[in-house]
């Protein structure tokens, strides 16, 4: 069950990034101008750039997603944090 949440939270935040930075893709948020740990404008959700992926929370260790673009399914580290984080506190959209 957790896994299918997962592919439908990464949607959402590639779309809200997408959508919110004006970007062709949401693998953009990654150039140089776009790096860092910064607000989503218009929400209270944060992104964080690391590497070839983002993480995307409310706060730390509450709610959001942190994937690699590089790597379309889930591994079981990043799983479990996902599951930790979104039975922290429900997420909103």
């Amino acid at each position: 069950m957790i896994i299918p949440l997962w592919y439908d939270q990464k949607a959402w935040a590639e779309e809200l990034l997408v959508k919110s930075f004006n970007l062709d893709t949401a693998e953009d948020i990654l150039k140089q101008e776009n790096r860092g740990n910064n607000p989503i404008p218009g929400t209270n959700w944060m992104y964080r750039t690391h590497g070839v992926g983002v993480d995307i929370y409310r706060t730390v260790d509450v709610g959001g997603i942190d994937f690699d673009f590089d790597k379309p399914d889930p591994d079981a580290w990043r799983l479990q944090i996902f599951l930790r984080n979104s039975t922290t506190k429900v997420m909103c959209y």
